[in-house]
């Protein structure tokens, strides 16, 4: 194992071989952690998930449940190698920028182990595992379900979605694919949001201004889209109530959207009329 790979293991992790596989577990697992690790995609006794782009399986562990996701790449190259990978380190970064968000007090998921095996000269295939969070549906479901909050429970829960994005901030981490779907949100009985899936995120610190923006303009595209594509259910007051939580009475959030709102026709002109014609699409349809 590289030199490279054992430098991104956090201390509460153990980096173990069996045979070919190579595993990051958590010291505090025990081995049946480690038995369902190896058992490997379909053979765990869980039930299919999908959150994003990589597919999960969802199985019973520890009087709750662990997530497993599998790898897979973006872009061009997406539907020649799918699930194979360039880089046998992505795993083990991710586990590093999420324990380090963990450190500095961001809310997101607890990583269990993740695993990597060969496939091929030169390629990887790569799992993650991480702990369920209860009843803590992403931000789509939270907006479109028959019991979504209104009133105070509504702006409380996004009030906790721009201190979650400012915490994370904070601790010098530029999430690669902020986004509506990577934000999950729990009552307990407070609304408390989560920012989730740190796959290809960067820690710098201290964070640049420019980084923020990119993160919080990606952000915003996405609540364009879901306004669009889904059900326009992200109102200006939701955006300015986010940002204002965010800023912390260190800016204007009024004028942070106003800037946001002018880099769309700028940046992405031609999703947002694709995104128009597919929502006009969904509701004739």
């Amino acid at each position: 194992m590289s030199r490279e790979v054992e430098s991104l293991v956090p201390g509460t992790f153990e980096l173990r071989r069996h045979g070919a596989s190579r595993l990051a577990i958590r010291r505090d697992g025990g081995d049946g952690l480690e038995r369902l690790v190896l058992a490997g995609p379909g053979a765990r006794g869980g039930e299919p998930a999908f959150r994003g782009r990589g597919a999960t399986e969802r199985v019973p562990w520890d009087g709750g449940h662990a997530v497993f996701r599998r790898y897979r790449r973006g872009g061009l190259f997406r539907w020649l190698t799918r699930d194979r990978l360039f880089d046998e380190r992505r795993p083990f970064a991710e586990l590093c920028v999420t324990e380090t968000a963990r450190a500095a007090g961001v809310p997101t998921v607890e990583v269990l182990a993740v695993r990597v095996d060969p496939a091929g000269p030169g390629l990887w295939r790569g799992e993650i595992a991480t702990r369920e969070l209860p009843e803590a549906p992403d931000l789509v479901t939270w907006l479109t379900g028959d019991d979504a909050p209104t009133g105070r429970a509504r702006r409380d829960a996004i009030v906790s979605i721009g201190r979650a994005v400012r915490r994370m901030h904070d601790a010098g981490i530029v999430h690669a694919d902020l986004h509506v779907k990577n934000v999950l949100l729990r009552r307990d009985p407070d609304p408390t949001a989560f920012v989730i899936d740190f796959d290809r995120a960067r820690v710098e610190t201290p964070l640049h201004h420019d980084a923020r923006l990119a993160n919080l303009r990606r952000l915003d595209r996405s609540t364009v889209k879901f306004n669009l594509c889904v059900r326009p259910a992200i109102s200006r007051a939701d955006r300015v109530r986010f940002l204002r939580a965010y800023v912390d009475d260190a800016g204007d959030p009024r004028a942070l959207d106003a800037w946001l709102v002018r880099g769309r026709a700028a940046r992405y002109p031609w999703r947002v009329f694709r995104w128009r014609l597919t929502g006009a699409a969904r509701k004739g349809a």
